[in-house]
């Protein structure tokens, strides 16, 4: 429970005004991210619309217990699920160019030693597409987030997966981006190195999947379709992540070898931002809007869907997806509403996300300590497959009828600070490139 402190900032006593109230309700933390778990717990379980600090909690907590240090998934099944990544050779008949692409290929090999046999994951917080909203098109604005980006241990451009929560502040709707194989962009732009997935089960391979596509896969898994926010916006989106991305390719010098020579005057700062749009999405396919995706049936569940939609891709791999897209039909379906995602699974979930934090809260040091940390994950992953509860109880929470227009809480980004960005008001950045 909060709890209110008056200290007495005189020693005398003598004034009544020199006391100051100091509020010492109960905070759960996790790497930097501070909830406060009495209205945390309230926003949960009493079907409330989930803010930007609950969101980011549990994104870095299915990251923290299924990811490990290094972006790579821990308890996956990898001959299940795992794609191992080799590199093959394209060689002019000439000796030093054969020589010269071996060289590189060796370079690759190397930055890549950490996604054999492994997804690596890159899962980025509900702070950075704020930010990437509000920059203008100046390369200065790109280049002060792709600074931020730097303390990822993988380059952002080597990770298979690229997760982007994103919150459309007119609607206050949370959806999700996924940027599968962002790496295949050195396919599509460099002519002398080639990358291919090899899936591990090569019976099922199929040319259309994500797994084995040419090019990188751009998904927009949105729990309500476009009605709050349209395709239109949802194109701006994505091209808006793509400049980033473009920006990322050509400033980051992990990168600069695999540009091609055609590419070099890219390289320059005015025309980096000047591809055309269809340059960019050339390099990609795009599912604005993907088939087969479970939709909430109210208003205020959207950011539950986001997690779960993360939290199931880390237990199934990009193999999920693959239903989603036109040309591919995969004889599973991941996200049947028989089995999860109805009413009842979704209200279980909230129930596991409450105990989590609860856990937490009084288990401070469970990161360290490998018995706490698979009791969390037991909490955590309660029933992926098929709602039962506990106690073979059912869960209920408040059911009151709830107005999308009036209910639906309008919040501000907590974390949300553009200085520690921009700098001055000039959107500037002080710091030196």
């Amino acid at each position: 429970m909060s709890r209110k402190i008056y200290l007495d900032k005189n020693e005398n006593n003598e004034r009544e005004s020199d006391y100051e109230l100091i509020d010492t309700c109960e905070k759960v933390e996790l790497n930097g991210i501070c909830l406060d778990k009495e209205k945390a717990i309230k926003q949960i379980t009493k079907n409330e619309y989930l803010d930007d600090l609950i969101i980011d909690f549990f994104l870095e907590l299915a990251k923290v217990i299924c990811v490990n240090n290094d972006g790579n998934i821990i308890y996956l099944d990898d001959e299940k699920y795992a794609d191992i990544i080799t590199v093959t050779d394209y060689l002019d008949d000439e000796e030093e160019m054969r020589v010269d692409t071996k060289k590189e290929q060796r370079i690759m090999i190397n930055e890549k030693n950490k996604f054999k046999s492994k997804i690596n994951y890159c899962i980025l917080t509900s702070l950075f597409n704020t930010i990437l909203s509000g920059c203008r098109e100046i390369l200065d604005d790109y280049m002060c987030i792709r600074r931020w980006l730097k303390k990822l241990n993988t380059p952002i451009l080597l990770s298979d997966v690229i997760v982007i929560p994103m919150h459309c502040s007119s609607s206050s709707h949370w959806w999700l981006m996924i940027i599968c194989y962002p790496w295949r962009l050195f396919e599509s732009r460099n002519s002398r190195i080639r990358f291919r997935i090899r899936s591990s089960d090569e019976k099922n391979n199929n040319s259309n999947s994500i797994e084995n596509s040419s090019k990188g896969w751009i998904i927009c898994m949105d729990s309500l379709g476009n009605r709050n926010v349209s395709i239109t916006e949802k194109k701006k989106q994505v091209l808006k992540i793509l400049r980033f991305l473009n920006v990322e390719y050509y400033t980051n010098n992990m990168y600069s070898k695999y540009i091609s020579s055609e590419d070099v005057y890219i390289k320059s700062p005015e025309n980096i931002l000047k591809i055309e749009e269809n340059k960019l999405l050339s390099d990609w396919f795009v599912l604005h809007s993907p088939r087969n995706v479970p939709y909430q049936e109210n208003s205020f569940d959207c950011g539950v869907y986001i997690i779960e939609y993360i939290h199931l891709l880390f237990h199934l791999g990009t193999e999920m997806f693959n239903n989603m897209t036109i040309k591919y039909e995969s004889e599973f379906d991941y996200m049947n509403k028989n089995t999860i995602f109805n009413n009842k699974w979704i209200n279980n979930r909230r129930n596991v996300y409450a105990r989590t934090i609860d856990f937490i809260s009084y288990n401070t040091n469970w990161t360290k300590d490998t018995c706490l940390k698979n009791r969390l994950v037991n909490i955590f992953d309660d029933n992926m497959e098929i709602y039962k509860a506990e106690d073979n109880r059912e869960i209920k929470f408040s059911s009151s009828t709830r107005n999308s227009n009036y209910n639906r809480k309008r919040f501000s980004m907590y974390s949300f600070n553009r200085n520690y960005f921009f700098g001055n008001k000039d959107g500037r950045n002080n710091e030196k490139k």
